[in-house]
């Protein structure tokens, strides 16, 4: 919604965008992240990748919205379909049902 071009339809944790629809370069944005404590990772001059993990939040993503791409208070409520999995990958059967799974625990 910001008028980045994000470059991957479908994505598990890691997508690209495309910053030179802004204006700005990877290197800029780069910069604006680790001004906040995040990192992108830069792919090419106007390209940065972005992942995420399962313990990020939305204040995170707030963070890193403002200050490596520089959108002042960004929304950072979700569509409740972007949760959806694509039946073309999702899982339908039981996983890690062997024994060993359930023997040992740390």
């Amino acid at each position: 919604n910001a008028g980045f071009g994000v470059m991957d339809a479908q994505f598990f944790d890691t997508f690209t965008v495309d910053v030179s629809t802004k204006g700005m370069t990877a290197a800029q944005v780069q910069e604006g992240a680790a001004s906040v404590g995040a990192n992108v990772r830069v792919i090419d001059e106007n390209t940065v990748g972005i992942s995420m993990g399962e313990g990020i939040t939305r204040d995170d993503v707030a963070t890193l919205l403002s200050g490596a791409f520089g959108i002042a208070n960004p929304d950072v409520t979700a569509d409740m379909s972007l949760m959806e999995v694509d039946p073309s990958v999702a899982r339908d059967s039981e996983i890690l049902t062997h024994p060993i799974f359930r023997q040992h625990h740390s």
